[in-house]
């Protein structure tokens, strides 16, 4: 009795329609490797300037969602060369690229 109920126990556990799950040692390595390569990689961004602060090279957007990176907010945002804040002031509706290594405006300018 106690064998038939290990085994309907186990028979109920398995995944449906033929499928199967990988193995989680496999699916960290994809996720770690998906992760690495993305981090490496830049995005557009779009938005518009709360603060900029050419002095310390910031700029504070107030962006859309970056999809697989982050949902629409305001961040603040070191640039790769402040020069490229030059002539940017608040309310500017602006576009650039952003390496997700580190949160970094590579390029922006204004819509």
């Amino acid at each position: 009795m106690v064998a038939l109920a290990i085994v309907t126990s186990l028979a109920c556990s398995r995944p449906r329609g033929g499928g199967s799950t990988p193995p989680p040692a496999a699916s960290a390595s994809a996720a770690t490797s998906a992760t690495t390569s993305d981090a490496n990689a830049e995005r557009d961004i779009r938005g518009r300037i709360t603060a900029v602060d050419a002095a310390q090279g910031v700029v504070t957007l107030d962006h859309e969602a970056i999809p697989g990176v982050m949902a629409a907010m305001t961040m603040e945002y070191s640039v790769s060369d402040p020069r490229l804040l030059e002539g940017l002031k608040v309310g500017d509706p602006v576009q650039g690229r952003l390496r997700v290594k580190g949160y970094v405006i590579t390029a922006l300018h204004r819509r």
